[in-house]
């Protein structure tokens, strides 16, 4: 192992997040993210007992809209600011001041299935981060009873149970490989 993955298991053996991960109950300290912030602290407390990384409100808007087959859709945007290029000069230059990014959930159907959340900040990650929060807190404002505790690998529980696995198109049974990929037609040349 390289040093830095050492570094790491020694974080997570002890219980503590990865170094370079932002605590997000933190850096969105503004009133309006107020329930996304109580929403991190369950869903980490839970995730950090099990020694994983601490959940963002990107990675908890992801997995809400997986678990209830949303599309999202972001659209980011730089915006900039006229600064004059030296005291007292009439020319200007644009200065990158930040991003802003637009996050909408939207049903199937495209319909806007809660309203869009808009964050900015000075570089896009936080920007991104800033907007989940804000789409998180108008689903929280349109559907008060929405989970964002369940991830979807947990709803979705993969093979029903009590129904046999089925293989998908390729698979066969015949003497050579019992049920193994079988490519149909030749592949490559022999």
């Amino acid at each position: 192992l390289s040093h830095r993955e050492q570094k790491r298991l020694k974080r997570a053996e002890a219980g503590l997040p990865p170094k370079e991960a932002i605590d997000y109950t933190v850096a969105l300290a503004e009133p309006e993210f107020r329930r996304v912030r109580e929403l991190l602290v369950l869903v980490n407390k839970k995730y950090l007992a099990e020694k994983a990384c601490p959940k963002t409100p990107l990675m908890l808007l992801n997995e809400y809209a997986a678990q209830n087959l949303l599309k999202l859709d972001y659209h980011e945007k730089e915006f900039f600011e006229d600064v004059p290029v030296e005291e007292g000069a009439e020319t200007t230059r644009k200065m990158g001041k930040g991003f802003e990014v637009t996050a909408r959930v939207l049903t199937i159907a495209n319909q806007l299935y809660a309203p869009a959340g808009i964050g900015s900040a000075r570089n896009k990650k936080e920007a991104k981060q800033r907007s989940a929060a804000l789409a998180i807190e108008n689903i929280l404002d349109t559907f008060p009873n929405a989970d964002f505790m369940k991830t979807a690998r947990e709803t979705s529980g993969g093979q029903q149970q009590g129904r046999k696995q089925q293989k998908g198109v390729g698979y066969g049974n015949n003497n050579n490989n019992n049920g193994a990929y079988q490519a149909y037609g030749k592949t490559w040349p022999s």
